[in-house]
């Protein structure tokens, strides 16, 4: 390992620090832009997270206090998917598709059993009976996480280039 270069740990660490923040700018985002009928919500279901609920819109309201504990969420599930992806996955394909079923997933589980508004948790648990909730859910979710995970691996590997140039110039000069 050349001294300079960063360690898997710390590599992992800022690259679902990198992917945590894309994902939740990217689902506020969408659920911004779909807020009219409160697809966005509906279709990227997240625990902990502040709902706010008009008579014809629904959409995440990320400056309340709850948004702390949903960033912290989304770091830790970054974190412990990725590293159990790296680590444990033996073959070594693309981790994005897994790790957004693992995600959605995991979000669908949290908002099922209450961590989150009532009235998101009782739409969604309507919704999910639907086919069309599935064909629009999963592809938005993989999506969502193949741009927070390309973002990350950007920012790593511009990071590590960055480090490997010397900062003592190699010639004097004259």
């Amino acid at each position: 390992m050349v001294k300079n270069e960063l360690s898997p740990y710390r590599r992992l660490f800022v690259f679902c620090i990198v992917a945590s923040l894309t994902y939740a700018l990217l689902v506020v985002i969408i659920a911004f832009a779909l807020m009219f009928p409160g697809f966005g919500v509906l279709i990227l279901p997240q625990p902990f997270i502040a709902v706010y609920v008009g008579r014809w819109t629904m959409i995440y309201d990320p400056w309340t206090p709850m948004t702390i504990p949903w960033l912290l969420y989304i770091l830790a599930i970054h974190y412990t998917i990725y590293y159990l992806l790296e680590n444990i996955h033996p073959v070594k394909t693309r981790t994005y598709p897994y790790a957004g079923l693992f995600i959605l997933a995991i979000n669908l589980v949290l908002v099922a059993i209450g961590f989150t508004d009532h009235l998101l948790q009782l739409l969604v648990l309507r919704y999910m009976k639907n086919p069309l909730y599935w064909a629009s859910s999963i592809p938005a979710n993989i999506g969502i996480e193949y741009i927070a995970h390309k973002t990350g691996k950007l920012v790593i590997r511009n990071a590590q280039t960055t480090q490997n140039k010397s900062p003592v110039p190699t010639s004097l000069p004259h």
